[in-house]
């Protein structure tokens, strides 16, 4: 759906020749067609209801509005103060949406929800929706018959791996601290295969091959094929 999404806005472009084209709207995923309009031209304006905090800041990246982050960097009082335990900022229109307003929000609604709605964060429904992050995974060069049996997890800078180019913005991903020396066979392999939809619907056919050695699943290969989960299809990769 979101494909589809994405594809129809194409159209925008050809049927607005000489004004200007607005995007209204709150993310509900990182994965919104809202974060990939960069790449189209467009610039991002984020205004939450609330000015972020030091740790909130993160999830904006660049797109902070201005009218957000030029008092936030006059007065960083601003972050703090605010909310039900005075650990967020304090509300950036009190006209439109005021403190006891949004304190009532949050109660009502929950964090997570509060803060895709009123802080255009999607970071906690992310975090709820998929709780094994790429942060939590370790990066390594793995043999094909046998692995290290103990790896030390970090998320120490100096081993922070660099994201690909034109991957996903603000991805963290490490290798391990450390490895032990002693090596084992692997336990199991197998091969996952998630079909695509309906032809056409912009879905993939999704293989994943896993590895398994001393507790630790090992992901050593995941593609996505374009086109239905049909015998031609999959004969790609009979190999």
């Amino acid at each position: 759906m979101r494909e589809q999404l994405r594809h129809l806005t194409l159209d925008f472009t050809s049927i607005n020749q000489n004004g200007k084209i607005f995007y209204l709207g709150t993310p509900q995923s990182i994965d919104s067609i809202y974060t990939a309009l960069p790449q189209r031209g467009f610039d991002i304006r984020i205004y939450p209801a609330r000015y972020p905090t030091p740790e909130e800041m993160q999830a904006y990246g660049d797109y902070l509005a201005p009218y957000i982050l030029e008092p936030l960097k006059e007065d960083p009082s601003l972050a703090e103060g605010g909310g039900m335990l005075g650990d967020r900022g304090r509300p950036t229109d009190p006209v439109m949406a005021d403190e006891e307003t949004l304190v009532r929000k949050e109660i009502d609604q929950g964090k997570a929800y509060f803060n895709l709605q009123f802080m255009l964060n999607t970071e906690l429904t992310d975090e709820e929706r998929h709780p094994l992050k790429i942060h939590n995974c370790m990066f390594y060069s793995f043999d094909l018959e046998e692995c290290p049996g103990k790896f030390i997890w970090t998320n120490n800078p100096k081993f922070k791996i660099e994201p690909v180019k034109g991957s996903l913005k603000n991805i963290r991903a490490y290798q391990p601290a450390k490895c032990s020396e002693e090596y084992f066979f692997y336990g199991k392999k197998i091969m996952s295969i998630d079909p695509s939809g309906a032809s056409g619907s912009g879905d993939e056919t999704a293989i994943s091959i896993l590895y398994e050695c001393n507790g630790y699943i090992i992901v050593m290969y995941c593609t996505g094929l374009h086109g239905s989960s049909s015998p031609e299809t999959l004969k790609q990769y009979q190999t």
